[in-house]
């Protein structure tokens, strides 16, 4: 008793499971916007908790920066992604939620000053040992961006959520 290993090409196998039909804005035959989703959902936040420590330690902001700007450009690709999707998504099925809909197409918005107010900040940090009055500035305005982005991602979250399943 052996086991039988297929040797397909690529074009076979997609050929096998059909993949060839399917519309760009999906994946494995799943809307592409839910799993993108999911990923702007725990990135945007992730970013905002770390930019909110670089605004209280301006240490960590020297050390860990680089970490936090690269989850918050990820999260800056996963938000237009799913804004992106999104809009084609509404577009196939027909279904528009006003309210989702504003709320998903400023996150992307707010996730990307958050990442250049990331990298501001960052920038500072790293040139100075003290952060003087304009750093203290800049750091609240982080602190503000980083929230607004918190609040924008709860808001299009919660409104898709409701779209979804009522």
């Amino acid at each position: 008793m052996g086991f039988q290993v297929l040797q397909l090409q690529p074009a076979q196998m997609i050929a096998a499971i059909g993949a060839q039909d399917l519309p760009i804005d999906s994946v494995a035959g799943l809307p592409l916007h839910p799993l993108v989703v999911h990923a702007a959902v725990v990135l945007v936040p992730l970013a905002a908790a770390g930019l909110l420590a670089m605004t209280i330690w301006p240490r960590f902001s020297r050390r860990f920066s680089p970490l936090i700007l690269v989850i918050a450009g990820l999260g800056v690709l996963a938000a237009f992604a799913a804004m992106l999707s999104g809009e084609q998504l509404a577009d196939e099925i027909g279904m528009r939620n006003q309210q989702h809909f504003e709320f998903g197409e400023q996150v992307p918005w707010v996730a990307l000053a958050q990442f250049v107010f990331a990298g501001g900040l960052a920038w500072w940090d790293r040139q100075r040992s003290q952060r003087g009055v304009f750093g203290i500035i800049l750091a609240i305005v982080c602190a503000l961006v980083a929230i607004g982005a918190v609040v924008g991602s709860i808001l299009a979250g919660h409104s898709g959520a409701e779209l979804v399943w009522g």
